[in-house]
């Protein structure tokens, strides 16, 4: 998610919590959960309002940061 110009989605855990970071116009935010279901669900929600694919892809076809799971 490093250009400024794509949008993506990512869920991690952070210190006992979950965190969705979402850039959107290269702008970050973070939402911070202490539930994991609840962090994935507000995560595919908002992959759908940017218009993100699970493949990280927009309907373009212009790759995206993407919806992201933690290894």
């Amino acid at each position: 998610m490093g250009d400024d110009q794509k949008n993506g989605v990512r869920v991690e855990p952070i210190d006992g919590q979950w965190a969705v970071q979402i850039v959107e116009d290269g702008v970050t935010t973070q939402q911070l959960f202490d539930n994991e279901e609840f962090a994935r669900s507000f995560a595919a929600g908002q992959g759908i309002r940017l218009k993100l694919n699970r493949s990280g892809q927009s309907p373009s076809g212009d790759e995206v940061g993407g919806l992201l799971n933690p290894s």
